[in-house]
This record gives C-alpha cells, sequence and structure tokens, in this order.
C-alpha cells in the first residue's frame, strides 16, 4: 500500500482512537489525529482542535481539506458519554454529549467526503451498543450513537455507488479512560470488557477485505455483561 495514502482520526490521542490510529500506521497510512491533546505516538501528527467548535469547522477543514487530498480513511472515534436520571443530567453537557457524538461526524464527513469519494475510501464511525437498545441512565448519550449508527448506514447507501466503503462499530464496555469521571467503570474480570487493541484488529481485518466486500456494521460485545460501581463518580464523563 502507498505511503502517500492518508488517515484522519478524531480522539485519536488515547483509547479506542490511539489504537486505530497506531494499527493504521503499521499499515503504511500517514496518520493524522484531530484532538485536545497530542497523541503518545510521535509518529501520529497531531491537529490541536475542539470538534465542538462548530464556528471554526470551514476556515480550518477546508485547509486540511487541500492539504488531504489523498486522504483514505476518516475515524470518527471522539466521544464523550453523559449518564444518570435524564432530568438530573447537566444540560450543557448533555448538549455537548449530542454535538460531539453526533453533529461533529455529520459535519466532518461532508467537509471530506468528495476527497474520500475520489480515493474510494473508507469511514469508520465509532458508535457504541446503546444505539441498538434501551438504555436506561444512558437515554441521551444512546440518542446520539442510535443518530449516529443510523447516519452510517444511510451515508453508505447513498455512496457506495461511489466504491466507497463504510463501517459502523457499536462497541460494548472497552478498557479506554472513557468511564475516569463516570459512576461505573469497567469490571475487573477479563471477560468483561474489550481491549481498544481488539477493536483496531477487527477494523484491520475490515479494511484489509477485498474490494468487492463492504462489512458495514458491526457489533462487538466482551463475553461477560458486568460493570463496577464506583464510589465519588459523577454521572459525567470528559
Amino acid at each position: 500500500m502507498s505511503s502517500s495514502l492518508i488517515s484522519l482520526v478524531t480522539g485519536g490521542s488515547s483509547g479506542i482512537g490511539l489504537e486505530i490510529a497506531n494499527m493504521f500506521l503499521e499499515e503504511n497510512l500517514e496518520v493524522y489525529s484531530i484532538s485536545r491533546t497530542k497523541p503518545l505516538n510521535h509518529k501520529i501528527k497531531h491537529i490541536e482542535f475542539d470538534l465542538l467548535n462548530f464556528q471554526q469547522y470551514h476556515p480550518t477543514f477546508q485547509k486540511l481539506k487541500k492539504k488531504l487530498k489523498d486522504l483514505k480513511v476518516l475515524v470518527h472515534s471522539a466521544g464523550k458519554g453523559i449518564f444518570g436520571l435524564h432530568e438530573e443530567l447537566n444540560f450543557q453537557k448533555t448538549k455537548e454529549v449530542l454535538d460531539l457524538n453526533l453533529m461533529a461526524p455529520i459535519l466532518l464527513t461532508q467537509i471530506f467526503l468528495r476527497n474520500l469519494k475520489q480515493n474510494k475510501g473508507f469511514i469508520v464511525f465509532v458508535s457504541s451498543i446503546t444505539a441498538t437498545k434501551p438504555s436506561p441512565l444512558a437515554s441521551a448519550y444512546a440518542a446520539s450513537k442510535a443518530g449516529l449508527s443510523q447516519f452510517a448506514k444511510s451515508l453508505w447507501e447513498e455512496t457506495r455507488k461511489a466504491e466507497l466503503k463504510i463501517v459502523n462499530l457499536e462497541i460494548d464496555m472497552t478498557q479506554t479512560p472513557f468511564y475516569k469521571d463516570t459512576w461505573f467503570t469497567t469490571d475487573t474480570h477479563p471477560n468483561s470488557y474489550i481491549k481498544p487493541k481488539q477493536i483496531a484488529e477487527i477494523l484491520r481485518n475490515i479494511y484489509l477485505q477485498k474490494e468487492n466486500l463492504n462489512i458495514t456494521n458491526i457489533i462487538i460485545q466482551p463475553q461477560f455483561h458486568r460493570i463496577q460501581k464506583k464510589k465519588g463518580g459523577t454521572n459525567e464523563n470528559n
């Protein structure tokens, strides 16, 4: 694969996004991360940007669009959650969850879609298992991810004639910093959570499929369904 091909990952500084970015480096792509913090891997090129700053999307990303003419892969991994009784959730934090999880991927995809079509590219949406079922204490978060999953599936039908590949990953409990400020986290049993590197390896296999195939949606779950409650946790994450 040509080293001139480019992957753009949101939230590539940690967790699932970082492991996906590392995987595409191994596949000889030039990798950029859009994130507020710098990735630990210095080979990943950092674009410092707050994805909630919608007013700066066009001036920032239109310039980047011209630079990334060889964009092959776009990964929407940045996200945040808010959990608890819906009437008790912070209003602004709830809006941020909806904006980051749903609006940001939709708008960013719109900006880079022409480049991706021209390069017969690959778009990855990191959604959630909550998109597939009723999720008490996660109503707003689940709604944002359900919207993301529906957008991914609809966009695939819209663009498949352009030979664009799209996969939507509906992921369950994963061992990442996502839960650091919530009232719950992954259980300690190794069969109760997914490792980010496992997700990256699954995605590698999808990316390397033959050109006549596209795996459009995949659900990834650990063997056990367990969480661990924390003392002193809040009902939202950063």
